[in-house]
């Protein structure tokens, strides 16, 4: 699943519609994220792209794209695991770590509940902070991709621990 993310982002480097579409569908895709409205999403990331300096921006383009404005006038939903994702295959894999639930609860059980920053408006940036204290307290030096990789798996496997004697764990093969 991340190799054919990362060759997209090779093969269609640009934002354009037809490029942020085809990334869009193929996240949305490959990691479930559940964004309904995919066409509108695209047609958002590039009108976020493009007035957006993607060599010096950080956890707040993750916060934009997820707030994609909603049809519906009174319903908002923000889709940040999608943003992360998106923003982590397509413009810096080091800068935009995945966020995830398994990322959220392997770092919380890592730095602790008391230490753990939650902020409910601001998810992306908390889990960012909360990541780069994880890295500073434990001296991290992997790259991005073998640290969500840790993370993954070893946030499946707390599920699992969790979930074995239910019917149906919710543990991703």
């Amino acid at each position: 699943t991340n190799a054919a993310l990362v060759r997209l982002g090779r093969v269609l480097p640009g934002f354009d519609g037809e490029a942020c579409l085809l990334k869009a569908v193929a996240v949305n895709t490959l990691y479930a994220t559940q964004v309904l409205a995919i066409t509108r999403m695209a047609r958002y990331i590039e009108s976020v792209l493009a007035s957006t300096d993607l060599k010096a921006t950080g956890p707040e383009l993750v916060e934009r794209i997820a707030s994609l404005p909603s049809d519906k006038p009174g319903t908002r939903r923000r889709h940040v695991s999608f943003a992360a994702k998106f923003c982590h295959f397509y413009v810096d894999q080091e800068r935009f770590p995945i966020y995830d639930e398994a990322a959220r609860n392997v770092i919380e059980l890592h730095l602790g509940k008391k230490e753990y920053i939650v902020d409910a408006d601001h998810p992306y940036p908390a889990f960012c902070e909360n990541l780069k204290r994880l890295r500073e307290r434990t001296d991290l030096r992997n790259n991005g991709r073998e640290l969500d990789r840790y993370l993954w798996i070893t946030g499946m496997y707390m599920r699992w621990l969790k979930e074995r004697n239910t019917k149906n764990p919710r543990v991703n093969a």
